[in-house]
């Protein structure tokens, strides 16, 4: 059974990620000795410089309100999702003030007097309910921003807010947005953020179905974000694009601040044809910030899509779908000629072995479903429909069936690691507990029980027959199906399935965090690459079926930027040869635009591809490209 040496030993190696093949996800310090005694020894190290603040602090250890930056590290930011203000080394002490509804985001003071955010999943403390709610992403605090401002700028969704003064537990926080350009003409313009669920108003109703839902000042992708939703959200609907696949909503009770939702991720309180009167798309969009002095808010129609040329030959085959932005247009890129050819919208695409088909899903709505288009952009159907939440579409080997994961309603778990939750029968069997009843309730009852969303995986021939779910986890999504089985991840980390009904799932590999996403099987049976959050950014790595072999496939160049990049989406070319993906590293090595990258299977030779496409990543574990014949 393991021991209190063992579970700090998982914990400090997390930055190395060394873990051996086989090994249960990592534990979660839950003993508050454990705690007490790395808060005590931090404390002693990094008491504040100021008799202000080594009150504040002495205060909040009374408390126990303080917090300690995990072994992996953390990023001070300005505000909630905000500019980087610096990197935070483990072990560091933090003074905790408040927290996002959400629970997300922690408002801290460093011992140096700095004050800001951190994403509590970085950080070990107790002590959530005892902290007052503060912040933009809550639906009773106010945030009152201060904005410079020249008549005819715009305010962009670049624009990172810093804080300016203390928190308290009753006032609003006060944060200040810096503008790109100096302004000569100043004007204060107090806006207010929070989001109004709609209950208070009159008319129809939409509620939001998925998690980080983002807001836009206008009806299309091109359309600055302005806000974020989340799951469960309700918005009074105003009024909807006239192709009906945007929606307008009211952010406040009087309808003066409006913004627009993708209609695929919101679920109406009425009839598609009870809705309000729908909006011209190409019509001008009311700002979400109306001062005094009014800014000029420049948008622009979504982009004629037409073939591109290639900006030179990649030296590759076949074709890839690229997803532009979660349940956009996704695009056919043809690797020899260059061309890029939109197909339609929705979620996930995956192609054929054979490269005729395509399958991808919808969320939501009357459109909710499993679907195949033809490789031209013809022939649309829906396959499948009657499950909530369909996502990630994979071929049979032989192309003749698919197996896609889909929502089904909430699971209970104990969390046992920063994000991995497993079920009690997983954890007896994980840690090797020996079978006796009361020491296996000892282990199990230190640590909290939660409850998650549910994800299944179901295959389905191609005519419609056949439906059947697979034996999978709790927790399943992001199914590839090759020769060896149904691969796939949860919070038990990568497993393997297959389709049959008496399966059985086999343990492939987990860091021990809960983040290792999106797997796939190079063609052949060989390595496993996946992406795997590190911090504040995502990056690629491999390992083999058998869980050995683990190794980075992309790693930062220098940690001297503002925000690191990230690389996700991977997915093996047909011969096995490459692997392309997404990336944001900008030329600074600084975290910039998405671009598609390619790579050889071993991680060298990376380098992005001539493809000129706006894309917008959700780090929603979204599968954004696929490589076919």
């Amino acid at each position: 059974m393991m021991n209190v040496d063992s579970l700090m030993s998982r914990l400090t190696n997390r930055g190395s990620r060394t873990e051996q093949p086989g090994a249960h996800p990592g534990l979660r310090l839950s003993l508050g000795w454990a705690v007490a005694l790395t808060v005590g020894l931090w404390f002693g190290l990094h008491l504040p410089t100021t008799p202000a603040a080594q009150a504040v602090v002495l205060q909040q250890t009374a408390l126990g309100l303080v917090a300690v930056v995990d072994a992996q590290g953390g990023t001070l930011y300005a505000a909630v999702d905000g500019r980087a203000v610096q990197s935070l080394s483990p072990g560091t002490l933090l003074s905790v003030v408040g927290r996002t509804v959400d629970d997300s985001w922690l408002a801290v003071i460093t011992a140096d007097d700095v004050q800001g955010w951190v994403r509590s999943r970085t950080v070990v403390f107790y002590g959530l309910n005892q902290l007052p709610v503060v912040g933009a992403s809550t639906t009773t605090a106010t945030l009152t921003t201060s904005v410079d401002i020249t008549p005819t700028e715009a305010i962009t969704a670049t624009d990172a807010p810093s804080v300016t003064r203390p928190f308290t537990a009753t006032d609003a926080l006060t944060v200040t947005v810096p503008l790109s350009t100096p302004a000569e003409v100043t004007e204060t313009v107090p806006v207010t953020a929070t989001l109004v669920t709609g209950e208070a108003i009159d008319g129809p109703t939409v509620r939001v179905l998925s998690k980080g839902l983002n807001i836009r000042s206008g009806p299309g992708m091109s359309f600055a974000v302005v806000a974020e939703a989340q799951q469960g959200d309700r918005f009074v609907e105003l009024g909807r694009s006239a192709d009906r696949a945007w929606v307008q909503i009211a952010l406040d009770e009087a309808g003066q601040r409006t913004g627009w939702v993708a209609a695929s991720y919101v679920q109406s309180g009425s009839a598609a044809e009870e809705a309000p009167a729908m909006v011209d798309a190409s019509a001008s969009v009311t700002p979400t910030v109306t001062p005094t002095v009014t800014p000029t808010v420049t948008t622009s129609p979504p982009p004629t899509v037409t073939p591109q040329p290639s900006a030179g030959p990649t030296g590759l085959s076949g074709s890839l779908v690229i997803q532009s932005a979660w349940g956009a247009l996704f695009y056919r890129y043809d690797l020899a000629t260059g061309e890029l050819r939109a197909l339609t919208g929705g979620l996930d695409p995956a192609i054929s072995p054979d490269g005729q088909q395509i399958a991808f899903t919808r969320i939501g709505g009357s459109e909710n479903g499993v679907y195949l288009i033809d490789r031209d952009g013809g022939n649309e159907r829906k396959l499948f429909g009657d499950r909530a939440g369909l996502m990630a579409p994979k071929w049979r080997p032989d192309g003749s069936a698919l197996v896609f994961s889909y929502n089904d309603g909430f699971y209970q778990c104990r969390l046992v690691g920063f994000s991995s939750c497993l079920s009690e029968k997983q954890i007896i069997a994980q840690f090797n507990l020996p079978p006796i009843p009361e020491v296996q309730r000892k282990v199990i009852s230190q640590f909290d029980r939660e409850s998650r969303p549910n994800w299944r995986l179901a295959r389905i021939d191609l005519d419609g027959s056949n439906y059947r779910d697979l034996p999978v986890l709790d927790s399943a999504r992001a199914p590839d199906w090759t020769e060896g089985g149904v691969l796939y991840h949860s919070a038990g980390g990568l497993q393997l399935t297959d389709d049959k009904p008496d399966a059985e799932n086999h343990f492939v590999f987990a860091d021990g965090y809960g983040y290792d996403w999106d797997p796939d099987w190079q063609p052949g049976g060989g390595r496993i690459v996946f992406q795997s959050r590190e911090g504040s950014r995502w990056d690629l790595f491999a390992v083999n079926p058998d869980g050995t072999g683990y190794t980075a496939l992309t790693r930062p160049v220098t940690a001297l930027v503002e925000q690191l990049p990230s690389n996700v989406s991977p997915v093996w070319s047909p011969d096995g040869q490459h692997i392309a993906f997404l990336s944001n590293r900008g030329p600074d090595h600084s975290a910039a635009a998405w671009r598609v990258w390619v790579m050889d299977a071993d991680g060298s030779n990376q380098r992005p591809l001539p493809i000129e496409l706006t894309i917008d990543y959700n780090y929603s574990g979204e599968q954004m490209i696929s490589w076919g014949p």
